[in-house]
């Protein structure tokens, strides 16, 4: 199926190869994964219409509140490509949880993580199915 269809049907997924926009900050990753969510169309985007400006503001609001969960809301203006590695893992995983998914695909999420790393990821994945997303 189309990748959009999925991410309508509720399910989110991570690559074992990390996929961030290494150009992009923190917070624009993110705010990719929450795009999906944006009901604005085209015209209200490009008049920046007041139903714009509302879903923007509401977009930002939950990227941040998915960086503090993460633990990442200090480098929201850093680029991903300066992240080290577990926390490249983690922003990964804070744009996939953006499209508000009701499941959780993971590949491998501590491949190539040392075992700091990897306790960290598992207690982010323990809080994440705490919440009530199956992964």
């Amino acid at each position: 199926p189309k990748p959009h269809l999925v991410t309508q049907a509720g399910i989110a997924r991570t690559f074992q190869n990390i996929r961030l926009f290494a150009n992009m900050t923190v917070l624009e990753n993110v705010l990719v994964g929450r795009h999906t969510r944006t009901k604005e169309g085209l015209w209200s985007a490009l008049l920046r219409l007041p139903g714009y400006q509302r879903a923007e503001k509401a977009g930002r609001e939950r990227a941040m509140e998915l960086l503090e969960f993460i633990g990442l809301q200090h480098k929201a203006d850093h680029l991903a490509r300066n992240l080290p590695y577990g926390e490249q893992r983690k922003l990964e995983i804070a744009r996939a949880l953006a499209s508000d998914p009701g499941l959780l695909l993971l590949d491998e999420p501590t491949a190539g993580m040392n075992p700091q790393e990897t306790r960290t990821t598992e207690e982010l994945v323990f809080a994440i199915r705490d919440q009530g997303i199956a992964i």
